[in-house]
């Protein structure tokens, strides 16, 4: 949202052209950037827009900033009282603080009202991934009658647009609800996969099937499985396929998803997890688990380093540490509605507190230099109480959701450990040896994918400068 207080002239955009919010926007040129003063709102790129911009002779810091960097000289007010109103612990670097804060300022209401809409003789199209599709899974969807691809039927920037296809398609004449792509992926599973389910509460009895598409690879993943468990609990099993071919239907409804990361969450997505809480507290009635657990991913996540130090932090400040990959779903469900105080790294295991409490206490302890976005909307969602931490050395630029990530014990978490009072970790964890054996570990997965950018940066001048003062080590450049 562009602030009232700021004269936009126009917006530069290497990709797309034409209007937006009623302003143009135009490809970047020399002509366009002299004489200008320009913000650059990715932290993403921010590396290789800044490069464009200097070979046109512009200077940074004169000619051009980063969006926090503006807004650090521009919104101190303003980020101070959403810090205030939203009371969270936020243990992390200054900068990322202040995206995660920024974000927070962002609208991402509640919506009441969702709609649907049908398409005859229309085909659904399973994922398929094509050299130049600039979307993280490829294409598919719903395509109409007349070729014309239904964007409705996309997973906004995951998924989206149709393909050519080689083979005549199967004709099913049935009338079915598209749910979309059935990515086995557990973070994804609780937003993307479930969230056009609401329409099977309408209770539109002349529908036929619910129809996920799936690829050949996850289709063997998903019996007996929590996947599986999630849509049993939802009672749509029996009405369920999964298709990973194309086939034409006589009719197809899309129903509007009910969660859209960057615009809004809907009634109905509370209501479908609501639901699959409800009944799973029907079938598990204990009360007596522990009220501090911890969700570690160290049994079945080889790409997280250094995760011991974690978990010894919150085995001996009282906390259960459980794995989410070996508990039965309704177990976990019933758990999390029992908890008082939850801890997780963030990524897929913190985004089980859908199921807790709205409310819930928790922690999230930040392997990234870069915030997950869909866990700060869980977040919002939940109305939670929350405490993040940077528990994080980063030493490489490696997105969220692809990894190495390495934990040690840094002074974030020795600030948190003394604000609330709690012991610290074995010393065994604290010391050299330790340290190295980790780092050694973590440097020979090193991975790539993910360019530079202030928050990488700011991390990897912190991490070197910590190992540096706490165990003597010093990394080469």
């Amino acid at each position: 949202m562009v602030s009232t207080t700021v004269v936009v002239e126009y917006f530069l955009d290497n990709h797309k052209t034409g209007k937006w919010e009623g302003y143009s926007v135009y490809p970047p040129s020399k002509e366009k950037c002299e004489g200008k003063y320009i913000v650059i709102t990715t932290t993403e790129y921010y590396v290789q827009i800044k490069e464009q911009l200097e070979t046109y002779g512009l200077q940074e810091t004169i000619d051009f900033v980063s969006l926090l960097s503006y807004l650090a000289g521009h919104d101190g007010g303003a980020q101070a009282e959403v810090e205030e109103k939203i009371g969270t612990n936020l243990y992390i670097r200054p900068k990322k603080k202040q995206l995660y804060l920024l974000h927070h300022r962002d609208s991402f209401p509640q919506i009441e009202e969702l709609i649907s809409k049908s398409y005859y003789y229309a085909t659904i199209l399973p994922r398929r991934k094509f050299l130049d599709d600039r979307t993280f899974w490829g294409r598919g969807g719903v395509v109409e009658k007349s070729g014309k691809y239904v964007k409705e039927s996309a997973i906004e920037s995951y998924m989206e647009g149709a393909y050519e296809l080689t083979t005549d398609v199967k004709f099913v004449d049935e009338k079915v609800v598209y749910c979309g792509d059935m990515y086995l992926q557990w973070g994804h599973h609780l937003i993307d996969n479930i969230n056009r389910l609401w329409y099977f509460f309408e209770n539109d009895f002349s529908v036929d099937k619910y129809i996920f598409t799936i690829t050949e690879e996850m289709k063997e993943k998903f019996p007996c499985s929590n996947y599986e468990e999630v849509l049993r609990l939802l009672g749509i099993l029996d009405q369920l396929e999964l298709i990973s071919e194309p086939v034409k239907y006589r009719e197809v409804v899309v129903p509007q998803a009910s969660y859209n990361k960057a615009k809004y969450y809907a009634k109905q997505y509370k209501d479908i997890l609501d639901v699959i809480i409800k009944n799973a507290l029907k079938e598990n009635k204990r009360k007596d688990f522990c009220k501090r657990i911890f969700f570690s991913r160290n049994v079945w996540n080889k790409a997280e380093y250094g995760q011991e130090v974690i978990e010894n932090f919150f085995l001996e400040n009282g906390f259960q540490i459980v794995h989410p990959e070996k508990v039965p779903l309704v177990s976990m469900i019933t758990m999390l509605q029992n908890a008082e105080i939850i801890g997780a790294p963030s990524g897929s295991a913190a985004h089980n507190v859908l199921f807790a409490r709205d409310g819930a206490q928790v922690i999230w302890i930040e392997k990234s230099a870069i915030y997950n976005q869909h866990q700060a909307n869980i977040d919002r969602i939940k109305q939670l109480d929350i405490s993040y931490v940077d528990a994080n050395a980063v030493f490489f630029p490696v997105g969220i959701g692809c990894g190495p990530f390495v934990f040690l014990w840094n002074s974030w978490l020795g600030k948190f450990a003394r604000d609330k009072h709690w012991n610290l970790p074995d010393k065994k964890f604290l010391q050299r040896e330790y340290i190295e054996c980790t780092l050694k570990a973590y440097f020979e997965k090193r991975g790539t994918g993910q360019n530079w950018n202030e928050l990488f940066e700011e991390a990897y001048v912190e991490s070197k400068q910590y190992l540096k003062s706490m165990a003597g080590i010093e990394l080469l450049s």
